[in-house]
């Protein structure tokens, strides 16, 4: 399972290698890549394979790491070095083969090469607005709003008494009534796993059970008992509500990744928005026709509105 991720990592960084110029040592087929000199060891980022003077650098292995999934990229890059750099020789050996056969010079090729620099290009955009924008302050600042007036879910924490008929459930109802202990007849008459501690269920959320359950325990005030059993697919139940409650609200750090989304995707559809203002868009349908204004039908000898 990690070949397998490896060599998708490794073929998105090698196919980033082969649309970027490529590091060389004598120019010839390849391209020295700008502002990167060649040798055996290049400041920080050497040169850990050359594949017909065409050269990978570590940078160039890091960066096949990173494209791995979450569970792989956490792997230290010193266990997985070896597989990674032969995968990659492997992978620009055959992009070498493929550039000598005049492969990236057809129009077919050149265009999905176009396409995926295309999504590198607007990757790097947003990358870099959403660094300036999306910040540690603005994502704690929203935090504070959006925190201020919103609490939790509201939880109740009761008590229930599981048979299997009704008539089971009304005589419960009934001896709860003339006074029997409901966590002693919990314990003595319920076929659910919490008879044992007199039915405690503990705190929970609306959508954490069944419906009808729900419905019922949230209906009640603390220390009240439903006076008709409730019906569920489990059997019935004889249900008493002991508090109420609001859960904590999510820490920072647990909402981090969720305010995180919600900013970015604003802060995208508000850069499209104002390129969209500021753009010449011509829009047409499937078939290439004009795209008519919404309710417009277009006829003979113009145009009137779709009745």
């Amino acid at each position: 399972m990690v070949i397998k991720y490896l060599c998708a990592a490794v073929c998105a960084a090698s196919l980033m290698l082969s649309v970027a110029p490529v590091r060389s040592q004598s120019g010839g087929d390849a391209i020295v890549k700008s502002g990167v000199k060649s040798g055996a060891r290049t400041g920080e980022d050497p040169v850990v394979a050359r594949v017909n003077e065409a050269e990978i650098h570590r940078s160039d292995v890091v960066a096949a790491q990173q494209a791995l999934p979450a569970q792989y990229s956490s792997i230290p890059l010193s266990a997985i070095y070896p597989a990674l750099v032969k995968q990659m020789i492997a992978t620009m050996l055959s992009v070498q083969a493929a550039r000598a056969t005049g492969l990236d010079k057809e129009a077919v090729v050149m265009k999905r090469i176009a396409s995926f620099e295309a999504r590198i290009l607007e990757d790097a955009y947003f990358e870099r607005i959403l660094t300036k924008r999306v910040t540690e302050v603005a994502l704690r600042s929203r935090y504070k709003k959006s925190s201020e007036n919103a609490g939790g879910d509201e939880e109740v924490r009761a008590r229930h008494i599981l048979v299997k008929t009704k008539a089971e459930a009304d005589l419960i109802v009934k001896a709860i009534a003339n006074g029997a202990d409901f966590e002693d007849l919990a314990r003595k008459k319920s076929t659910g796993p919490s008879g044992a501690k007199g039915g405690d269920l503990g705190y929970f959320t609306r959508a954490a059970m069944v419906k009808p359950f729900s419905e019922a325990a949230f209906a009640l005030k603390p220390g009240g008992v439903t006076q008709d059993p409730v019906q569920t697919r489990f059997g019935w139940h004889v249900i008493k509500l002991e508090d109420r409650r609001k859960s904590a609200a999510p820490s920072f750090e647990e909402s981090r990744e969720k305010l995180h989304g919600e900013m970015s995707k604003e802060v995208v559809e508000e850069v499209v928005s104002g390129l969209r203002k500021n753009a010449k868009i011509e829009q047409f349908n499937l078939d290439g026709s004009p795209v008519t204004p919404a309710g417009i039908r277009p006829v003979q000898g113009g145009a009137r509105p779709v009745p």
